[in-house]
């Protein structure tokens, strides 16, 4: 896991440990829970580049 967020305003700098990361392809998995209470799961790719 690179990064963790948990507001809707979250961001990732790009960087994990420090350390700013390769450009590559990245998965990304997402889980909110809506306004009835009802858990959604999103997962796609990203493209990281420099």
């Amino acid at each position: 896991m690179l990064f963790d967020g948990y507001a809707l305003d979250s961001k990732w700098n790009g960087k994990y440990k420090g350390e700013t990361c390769m450009e590559d392809v990245y998965v990304y998995r997402i889980k909110a829970k809506d306004v009835f209470n009802e858990w959604h799961e999103y997962i796609g790719r990203i493209t990281l580049l420099k």
